[in-house]
């Protein structure tokens, strides 16, 4: 059995030498699920997906029909050609599916960014202009029940308008009340608050810093005002890090002998008291730890394990998902036993800021269908109307 750590930092390396010669559909796969990439990416190979938020730049808006300030985007026909990107749920039933009006979803070449919206759970959609036509726009970020944002603009009523966004604000001590925790940058790398009533964006003063991350990898802002994330150096486990007062204080995670030193690969909380760490146990092997008490202390729950290797993500009530490169399962027995998730078909899971878990397949096929769940984790699988 290969080094987990090694395991990781191979992953890493061999994913972004995918993104450098794969198809469209896994570069596009590869941005939903690094959102690492960087301008020099973009030089090598000129297919790179730049995360919305990070983008901070004036683009040329649509012609869409200004009303009060707003850009009412102009609804279209399915296209001749369609070039498929990526699902973006913003709750159970409001999923934003993401396309190019061309043969393909190559941002260097295409054209005519656009975007199907359902409400109802994909029975029925609406197509769209995109509020802007530029080809790094693809990343919607939701923020809300029926609120997202897209490069320079937010919508509050499922993408039929759009305003502009602030510029970003000063750096803020806390995330403020009310405000979400997201990971931004191109390699979502930057802890950052976000306003989701205007799409206003902040740096924390202390703590923003936290290395490159995945989806799956994101800032957990728990309900009780706390916030767990791995601090990483790059791709491979990093510290964990876990601010009990909205990112103005932080302590490193601190587990028991003989892991005090030992990186870890995941960090997850349920309600900010419950939490689980997962961490290699010597070269061949992995561990699970559990705290009840928002990280003061952890006790182990499991060594030597090799039925748990990818991230964790928080689940109902005090379980815990785990949420690899393959079929996602859960504990609800705090950590001692995992389970299949009924009714689940894809191979990769995330959970948006507003959580909402998103259960997508590999390559191609995670661009035609996706399976959506709320809190409940039943899931329901939704088609690409183009």
């Amino acid at each position: 059995m290969t080094d987990p750590l090694e395991t990781q930092a191979a992953a890493g390396r061999s994913a972004l030498l995918e993104d450098m010669r794969l198809p469209a559909f896994d570069t596009l796969r590869g941005a939903s699920r690094r959102r690492r990439l960087h301008n020099g990416l973009l030089a090598a190979a000129a297919i790179v997906v730049v995360a919305a938020v990070a983008l901070i730049a004036t683009f040329r808006p649509h012609t869409g029909r200004p009303e009060g300030g707003a850009i009412v985007a102009k609804t279209i026909e399915k296209p001749a050609q369609v070039g498929r990107c990526s699902f973006h749920p913003l709750s159970e039933k409001v999923i934003f599916h993401v396309f190019y009006a061309y043969k393909g979803c190559l941002p260097d070449e295409a054209t005519g960014l656009s975007y199907a919206v359902t409400t109802d759970g994909g029975r029925h959609w609406k197509l769209y202009e995109a509020p802007v036509d530029d080809p790094t726009c693809i990343d919607l970020v939701p923020v809300g029940p029926h609120d997202a944002m897209m490069c320079d603009y937010i919508t509050h009523d499922d993408g039929v308008t759009w305003v502009k966004r602030p510029g970003p604000a000063a750096d803020v001590p806390s995330i403020p009340a009310g405000w979400l925790a997201i990971a931004s940058g191109p390699d979502q790398n930057v802890l950052t608050a976000v306003n989701p009533r205007t799409g206003e964006q902040a740096r924390l003063a202390n703590g923003s810093a936290i290395g490159p991350s995945t989806p799956s990898e994101a800032p957990i802002l728990a309900p009780d005002g706390s916030i767990w994330v791995v601090q990483r150096p790059g791709y491979t486990p990093g510290t964990g890090r876990i601010s009990p007062d909205r990112g103005r204080t932080w302590h490193s995670v601190v587990l028991p002998a003989p892991f005090q030193k030992t990186p870890l690969l995941s960090l997850t909380t349920t309600d900010g008291r419950t939490g689980y760490a997962l961490t290699a146990d010597g070269t061949k092997a992995w561990a699970l730890f559990r705290t009840t008490d928002g990280g003061a202390t952890w006790s182990t729950v499991r060594r030597g394990i090799t039925d748990v290797t990818g991230n964790l993500l928080p689940g109902p009530g005090t379980a815990v998902i785990e949420a690899g490169d393959g079929p996602p399962r859960i504990s609800t027995d705090g950590g001692r036993t995992f389970r299949p998730l009924p009714d689940t078909t894809g191979t990769y899971m995330e959970r948006t800021p507003t959580g909402v878990y998103v259960l997508r397949k590999d390559g191609e096929a995670s661009t035609k269908e996706v399976q959506i769940a709320g809190p409940s984790l039943r899931f329901s699988t939704v088609k690409s109307p183009v």
